[in-house]
């Protein structure tokens, strides 16, 4: 989506391996994710030089049209209880 954010809700983190990868396809839009409201979106590691993402319960990710290029992304696996776990990352995602 070009020149706007696109936000993406997940649902509930009870389906374990229920994965999602986001892509980004356009430099001046923006990809928002943001978790069920009791659930926790972890990051450990990354594929390239972008930080490491930890957020709160429910707050999202952002990759923000100021630092992102096509073709950044993040892949998503929830563990079956109450987390996302990003297990691959390319660009810059901030928690929000």
């Amino acid at each position: 989506r070009a020149s706007s954010t696109q936000t993406f809700t997940l649902p509930i983190a009870t389906t374990a391996g229920l994965e999602f990868t986001f892509i980004c396809g356009d430099a001046d839009g923006e990809i928002l994710v943001t978790p069920n409201a009791a659930d926790d979106m972890l990051s450990k590691a990354t594929e390239d030089a972008g930080a490491s993402v930890d957020t709160a319960t429910g707050a999202g990710i952002k990759n923000t049209a100021a630092t992102n290029v096509i073709g950044d992304h993040m892949h998503l696996v929830s563990d079956g209880v109450s987390r996302w776990y990003m297990i691959g990352q390319s660009g810059i995602w901030a928690a929000q």
